[in-house]
């Protein structure tokens, strides 16, 4: 759906149909309201099932794939609404993110990111 959202935020900027301003509206509150519960900041996972080639993962488990994307649609859908409540939310994902992913220690305690995480994040901080 954040990839729908992403979409229609294009069609608008290229034709300011009320139609396509509907469809935002609709989509990002639709997202907003699916989101996982219980973490640390905002975040999204898949409507069902999956099995990866090393774990399973079950209907809703937030993955950061899926909050990337709908955070930079939500980003998207404040810049032509100006709702800011679209934007709120799009930023805290970032309590997801630096709170309740995974990270990897070194022997001095410092740690990082996997790498795909990591390409995620500097994606992120350039936009905003």
């Amino acid at each position: 759906m954040g990839l729908f959202l992403h979409g229609y935020c294009n069609l608008y900027r290229i034709e300011k149909k009320e139609a396509y301003l509907q469809q935002i509206h609709q989509i990002a509150e639709k997202l907003i309201a699916l989101r996982s519960q219980g973490f640390s900041g905002n975040c999204w996972g898949y409507n069902f099932d999956w099995q990866a080639r090393a774990f399973f993962q079950p209907k809703y488990t937030p993955t950061v794939v899926a909050t990337t994307f709908i955070a930079t649609a939500l980003m998207e859908a404040y810049e032509v609404t100006g709702h800011k409540p679209y934007l709120d939310i799009a930023l805290d994902t970032k309590d997801f993110v630096l709170k309740d992913l995974n990270r990897t220690y070194d022997k001095d305690d410092d740690f990082s990111f996997p790498i795909r995480l990591r390409i995620v994040l500097k994606c992120l901080m350039h936009l905003y």
